[in-house]
């Protein structure tokens, strides 16, 4: 804080009663009395401040009038402290602290109007209904508050009971019908309640800064889980992370979690760091550093939800963006909008030209698939392939699927030539090798 000395002499008043606050005082020396005035004009004294004290606050935090005089009664020298400050200090306060805080200033002036009242032949039920509506307010204040403290604790003991689980959700290569990655998706295991999805919890996450610490089992639990897949797997998998912008909004969050990876030994080389443009959206040459640093730990940078918002082209010769994900909303509209068919259209030829992968989202149906196939998409993701599984099922999944695969090679195949490759019509008669099953 900048300090703004002022110096007033006795007898001059600081400021008067019902008068609107423009700044708080911290005295350094002298001596300063707070009144009031009744309502048949006697002056009341309420204290004596001296060095140390703070006055005149109450109308900067609150944005109400004075509710005393402040009277200078030995030469004073005043620290002045601007609106601005205030603001800055409750914007970042935490907010059951700022709902209390308002709760206190509500109270002392709502005494305060009562006794003026009361003095000035007023009713009791007046009084009471004058007051009733912003009481009942800050009850409900007071509810919420209680209500997300305890919603925050719960979040906080879920996260040192393991209770949050990464489910997998397969990315099939669209012309081969292998499952080449899978997408992490955090899910919370309540005991009682069951699973809960990260709509209903990642947002208060990201407001207390739990983010960092779920962020942290994220890597964990997927390089462990991704080790599994690639060893029941004859190709190897990939797996992709989201990454939350509140994870990395101060250098001290990005150190600490570069950190975490070498304390953990995490090995980045089969990992996606899935972002959306709220992350680009801030310091970009700061953002294109911390996604450089994932990329030479061998990361690959997937741009999420593309296509939805107001910058998304800018953004891919701007970042190290290896993959671009198409938004769920464009693939399902596209056999009913001829719009929505041609963004989806255009923006698989955007993205080869720029030599970039592109997976579709929202896969649901077989018509899905076959249109996006004609369109020549890389990858796709849906409930057309499997919804998010848990990584046990996941690894049965993937087993199930090397089976059906060999199934239909030795009941399609007439050679072993045959069996070694597969020609993908929709590829223009590419040749597509396919790898040897580990049982052979």
């Amino acid at each position: 804080m900048d300090k703004h000395r002022i110096q007033v002499r006795a007898g001059a008043r600081l400021f008067e009663e019902g008068c609107s606050g423009d700044c708080a005082y911290i005295i350094e020396k002298g001596e300063i009395v707070i009144s009031s005035c009744t309502s048949n004009g006697t002056e009341v004294q309420l204290a004596i401040l001296g060095p140390g004290n703070l006055v005149g606050e109450m109308a900067i935090i609150d944005g109400g009038p004075r509710t005393a005089t402040a009277s200078v009664v030995e030469d004073a020298e005043l620290i002045v402290i601007p609106p601005e400050h205030f603001a800055r200090l409750i914007d970042t306060a935490d907010p059951t602290v700022t709902l209390l805080m308002q709760v206190v200033l509500h109270r002392y002036r709502n005494m305060k109007e009562r006794y003026a009242l009361s003095t000035n032949g007023v009713s009791k039920t007046e009084i009471s209904e004058s007051t009733g509506k912003v009481e009942a307010d800050l009850v409900q204040q007071a509810g919420l508050a209680k209500e997300r403290i305890a919603r925050e604790q719960e979040l906080r003991n879920a996260i040192i009971n393991n209770e949050l689980e990464l489910f997998y959700q397969p990315i099939t290569d669209l012309r081969t019908g292998r499952v080449v990655s899978c997408e992490g998706l955090i899910r919370w295991i309540d005991p009682q309640q069951g699973i809960i999805p990260p709509n209903h919890f990642i947002p208060l996450a990201e407001e207390t800064g739990l983010i960092e610490l779920i962020g942290y089992q994220v890597f964990e639990q997927a390089y462990k889980a991704v080790k599994e897949f690639n060893n029941h797997s004859e190709k190897n998998i990939d797996v992709s992370v989201n990454l939350s912008s509140r994870q990395i909004e101060t250098d001290e969050q990005v150190e600490k979690l570069f950190e975490f990876l070498a304390e953990k030994q995490i090995d980045l080389n089969n990992f996606k760091i899935e972002i959306t443009e709220t992350l680009l959206m801030s310091d970009q040459e700061r953002v294109g550093e911390i996604l450089m640093r994932f990329k030479e730990m061998g990361a690959k940078i997937s741009l999420d939800d593309f296509g939805t918002g107001y910058s998304s082209f800018s953004y891919l010769h701007l970042f190290p963006i290896d993959k671009i994900k198409i938004d769920r909303s464009f693939v399902s509209s596209m056999h009913k909008n001829d719009k929505s068919k041609a963004i989806v259209r255009s923006l698989c030829s955007l993205s080869s030209s720029l030599d970039m992968k592109v997976i579709a989202e929202g896969v649901e149906s077989v018509q899905d698939e076959e249109m996006l196939n004609s369109f020549d998409y890389d990858y796709g993701q849906g409930y057309y392939y499997a919804k998010p599984l848990p990584k046990r099922q996941f690894l049965d999944f993937l087993a199930s699927r090397v089976t059906a695969d060999l199934n239909a090679s030795q009941n399609d195949s007439s050679s072993l030539g045959s069996l070694l490759t597969r020609r993908v019509p929709e590829r223009q008669g590419e040749i597509w090798p396919l790898t040897m099953p580990a049982c052979f």
